[in-house]
């Protein structure tokens, strides 16, 4: 009896060791399951963020240099434009004239016009200037400036340029001066005769008043502010070239400085 029931209980410890050691490939079985199912959620999470974020940022990137592009070619595009708004009008040369032109170092345009063939171009004597020519003549050569736009009226300009001469009777050179407005107020024109003194600057050494000198000058309004042009010289020599020089301030054209186009159209 003993040793029956000592074999039972070892078939029963047996067989409990059986099935205990039967059922633990279950749960592996399942963790094993986890397992693999477990990578594919991780590939999926991490993949879809990297993409979208390539995604956007290829998307960006393309728009971006699209537009950088369009600028360039934008920008490339509008100076053409500028251009025909800022180009050099034609100035056709008439019998007894050239085209010649000044331009001024500000920036603030250029203007072409004729001038008489035998006047020559020199170099301007000063940094004010932004053109200079010698003007021909028996009496003497004279002498034409241009200025770029400065301030100051057109009146106080033309008063100031009076005051440069003086007449040998003590009279009032503004009494003898002649003004003259042409096309309308686009230009103001001086002719006066006298005792040339010139500009005096402070500091500066006196220059020798000239006798029987004439100062021929034009104010001349543009879209940039006005400029000057200045002759002075002999009497004799200038008598020559007045109707010259009123045909130079007609024939003014501008290039730049707000627009381009004949005189008559810058009001």
């Amino acid at each position: 009896m003993f040793v029956k029931s000592r074999v039972v209980v070892c078939l029963a410890a047996i067989s409990f060791v059986f099935m205990g050691c039967g059922g633990s490939p279950q749960p592996e079985k399942v963790v094993v399951k986890k397992e693999t199912s477990a990578p594919p959620v991780v590939d999926k999470a991490p993949s879809s963020p990297e993409t979208s974020s390539n995604e956007g940022n290829l998307g960006a990137s393309h728009p971006q240099e699209a537009a950088r592009e369009q600028e360039q070619a934008m920008s490339g595009g509008e100076q053409p434009s500028s251009g025909e708004h800022g180009a050099a009008p034609e100035l056709t040369p008439k019998e007894g004239f050239k085209v010649a032109k000044a331009v001024d170092g500000m920036g603030r345009g250029t203007l072409h016009f004729l001038v008489p063939e035998d006047w020559e171009s020199s170099q301007p004597s000063s940094s004010m200037r932004v053109g200079q020519y010698t003007i021909p003549g028996e009496a003497g050569p004279a002498e034409l400036a241009i200025f770029g736009p400065m301030g100051g009226s057109v009146q106080m300009n033309i008063d100031r340029w009076i005051g440069q001469v003086e007449q040998p009777d003590g009279s009032s050179s503004k009494d003898k001066a002649t003004q003259e407005k042409m096309q309308g107020d686009e230009f103001a024109l001086l002719d006066v005769t006298g005792t040339y003194k010139g500009m005096q600057m402070p500091g500066a050494a006196a220059t020798d008043a000239q006798e029987d000198y004439r100062l021929l000058a034009s104010i001349v309004e543009t879209p940039s502010g006005p400029w000057f042009f200045k002759a002075t010289g002999p009497h004799d020599t200038l008598e020559k070239y007045v109707e010259d020089f009123k045909e130079l301030n007609k024939s003014i054209r501008m290039e730049g400085g707000g627009q381009s186009s004949g005189m008559g159209s810058f009001h």
